[in-house]
This record gives C-alpha cells, structure tokens and sequence, in this order.
C-alpha cells in the first residue's frame, strides 16, 4: 500500500510539471507569428533601405514610362501601406501623413525617413497586437478576413514593389548593395 501511495504521488507530480512545461511552451510560442512576421518585414525592409540609399537624388523621378510610379512614388506608395494597412488591424494612422505623399514626397532625404518611420510604426503596432487575436476577423478593402491575411498582403505588397525597385535599379545600372556582397 505504502508503495502504491508513492507510485501515485509521483505520477501526479509528473503530471504537473508536464502541464507546467507544456504551459510554458504555449506562452513560449504564443507571439511566433509576431516574431516571424517581423523578421520577414525586416528583411524586405533592409533592401527597400538599400535600394533607397543606393539611388542618387536625380533619379528618384525617373520613372519606366509614362503613367507608371516614379521611383520615389514607388518608396512612398510602400510608407504609405506600412502605416495604412495595420489600421484595419486597429493600429492608429500617424496625425499629418498626407494623403497625397507620393506626389509630394520626392526628396531622396524625406523618402527615406518616411520609410524608416513606416517600419518602426509597423514594429511598434506589431509588439502590441495580442496574437490571440490573429485570427480575429476584420474587413478592409470591402472584403473580410483575418488580421493575420492583411498582414500578410503586406508582407507581400513589401516585396511586390522591392521586386519592382530592383527592376528600377537595374534598369538605371545600379546594383542593388547586397549583390555586389556577393561577388
């Protein structure tokens, strides 16, 4: 009998440090997307800097054609969504971001610190957001889905226009700064 109360006092402190444990995994793992998705942002936003650095102020109006974004249009426009789209999630829109920004933000100087300020609202709204709350629905665009898909079309929008401002530089024979590392 002796034996047999120790056998169950053992099995029921396993039990609570195997509940402990896996509760101290799940908070653990709980802000991964979070984690992920800053990660992911980052990389994209540390070539969308480069590239931003790496062309000279006179072609920041250049542009392929005739009704296509410029290349500080195309700089502005990713701001512009890194402050806009979080809204829908709840984030709150800077007070004096213009509306008409990418046609009046043109300086090499004011396009880059309107983009560095764009990533660290995005960072700033993404260390608050609950991810409990990811999949939460919300309707932007006049269609439903969950926070965590609208971060995602960002995520995406960010590397639709560094894959468009790699073209732009390469047309303009400049070398986007992480190529020439590799040569």
């Amino acid at each position: 009998m002796k034996y047999i109360k120790l056998f169950l006092v053992a099995l029921f402190l396993l039990n609570i440090n195997s509940l402990r444990a896996q509760s101290d995994m799940n908070a653990s793992t709980e802000p991964s997307f979070n984690i992920d998705y800053m990660k992911e942002i980052d990389a994209a936003k540390d070539k969308i800097l480069a590239l931003a650095e790496a062309f000279p102020q006179d072609k920041y109006g250049w542009r392929p054609m005739e009704g296509v974004r410029s290349v500080s249009e195309v700089f502005v426009h990713v701001a512009s969504a890194n402050f806009f789209l979080p809204t829908f999630a709840g984030a709150k829109l800077p007070s004096g971001l213009s509306r008409d920004a990418e046609k009046t933000v043109t300086k090499k100087e004011d396009v880059i610190k309107l983009l560095k300020d764009s990533y660290e609202s995005l960072k700033n709204f993404m260390s608050t957001l609950d991810p409990k709350t990811l999949d939460d629905q919300i309707e932007f665009f006049g269609t439903k889905g969950t926070k965590r898909r609208l971060l995602l079309i960002l995520l995406d929008h960010n590397h639709e226009h560094l894959g468009q401002s790699i073209a732009y530089a390469r047309m303009n024979k400049i070398v986007p700064p992480w190529s020439m590392k590799q040569n």
